[in-house]
């Protein structure tokens, strides 16, 4: 006995054009929603991060002094 609802059958060719048309768009749709989401936990991450070159320009900015020697106006205090 068969069942009382039509079986529709498509073809090989309408198979492709319905993924094409309806499916490609929403899986594309999503590709591109996750890589945003994906690029922005990257610059979240990256702002993060701090080099010591960022902190610091260069060595000549710093004068190294020696304060294991008091001065005379130093030792009175």
């Amino acid at each position: 006995m068969m069942s009382s609802s039509p079986v529709m059958s498509l073809s090989v060719a309408e198979i492709i054009d319905f993924l094409h048309l309806r499916v490609t768009p929403l899986l594309q749709e999503q590709l591109r929603k996750s890589k945003r989401q994906q690029d922005a936990q990257q610059e979240a991450k990256q702002e993060r991060c701090y080099l010591l070159s960022d902190i610091f320009s260069s060595q000549d900015d710093f004068l190294e002094l020696d304060n294991s020697q008091r001065t005379t106006d130093q030792s009175q205090l």
